[in-house]
């Protein structure tokens, strides 16, 4: 340290403000790239998060009238309500192209099943829970739905039911 107080009473007094501002110029450099830069960066990345999970909300709305409708339509019961629950729910998986995505399937009763997706596409995912509604009268008792590495790709536990 004291080679340092050294150097500095050897500098002029020019020499000395131009340290100075060197100095501060390299610190405010610093705060600039590993503070300011990075805080940008994840504004922006938030920002387009943010404009994707309210896409997502939206089709959800959209999912969601949609549902209300067939329901408020559907006169009476669901016509698959005799179809035995483990059928039922091999038909909805097939029609709905999501068997390379089912990684369990799992009768819990006679009235209740719980079912494991991987890597399966949210959309499909919804139009599956609405089919098994408006066709089957089968209801969702519990979901977990957590994101996957892709857009729109999510994976799923669901513990589905009979009223």
């Amino acid at each position: 340290m004291n080679a340092l107080q050294d150097w500095w009473q050897g500098l002029s007094g020019r020499e000395r403000v131009l340290v100075a501002c060197g100095g501060a110029a390299v610190m405010l450099a610093l705060l600039y790239v590993l503070v300011m830069e990075p805080l940008g960066e994840r504004r922006q990345l938030l920002a387009r998060q943010y404009a994707a999970e309210r896409m997502q909300a939206a089709e959800l709305g959209r999912w969601a009238e949609e549902a209300a409708a067939l329901r408020a339509a559907a006169p009476g019961a669901a016509p698959g309500l005799s179809t035995p629950l483990i059928v039922a729910l091999n038909e909805a998986i097939a029609a709905h192209g999501l068997k390379t995505a089912l990684r369990r399937l799992v009768p819990a009763n006679e009235r209740e099943a719980q079912l494991a997706f991987e890597g399966v596409v949210f959309d499909k995912l919804l139009e599956f829970v609405i089919v098994l509604h408006a066709q089957y009268g089968l209801e969702v008792v519990r979901i977990n739905v957590e994101r996957s590495g892709a857009p729109g790709i999510v994976s799923a536990n669901l513990s589905v039911g009979r009223g």
